[in-house]
């Protein structure tokens, strides 16, 4: 499938809120890696189900949803 980046702004252990530069449909079912600045953090994968998405000023979108499955 289809491989995206953007970048995390809010992490909890039942949601994400991230920025990218694609706007993904709410409702869609999204695979998620999230990947931390430090070494020795090893990566998070996870479901992610799109719950909201606002368009930002800069053009990005702000991206917030449920996550599920996480290993």
């Amino acid at each position: 499938g289809m491989e995206y980046q953007g970048e995390a702004r809010n992490l909890s252990g039942r949601g994400l809120m991230f920025e990218a530069n694609v706007e993904p449909a709410v409702g869609a079912n999204l695979r998620v890696t999230v990947s931390s600045n430090q070494s020795r953090m090893p990566p998070l994968h996870a479901s992610f189900k799109v719950i909201r998405v606002h368009k930002q000023k800069n053009g990005r979108f702000e991206v917030a949803g449920e996550l599920s499955d996480v290993s």
